[in-house]
């Protein structure tokens, strides 16, 4: 939730990409309210609004992925925001 989480820190557009598989639904549910509730505007995006359907489930994600990120990308930068190093993420983990 590293990058969720950094979306509720700032008023951001969330962007729930949803491959309409019924076990994830209750996980996408639970998260679109949350964002939700914390004041996040949501846009939930399925499958079948893009004609999707008969792709795999990874398959269809990653067809969203490709078409969404460089607008996604655009506008974090023009946010000012480094897509690469977001406040609530370490790509570096320490133990003791």
């Amino acid at each position: 939730m590293h990058g969720p989480l950094q979306l509720v820190t700032k008023p951001l557009t969330v962007l729930i990409l949803d491959a309409e598989e019924a076990a994830t639904q209750d996980s996408l549910d639970r998260a679109e309210a949350r964002f939700t509730q914390s004041g996040s505007e949501v846009y939930r995006l399925r499958t079948s609004d893009f004609g999707l359907a008969d792709l795999t489930p990874a398959a269809t994600v990653a067809s969203l992925i490709y078409v969404l990120y460089p607008t996604i990308k655009n506008a974090a930068v023009a946010l000012g925001f480094n897509p690469d190093a977001p406040d609530t993420l370490a790509k570096v983990t320490v133990t003791v």
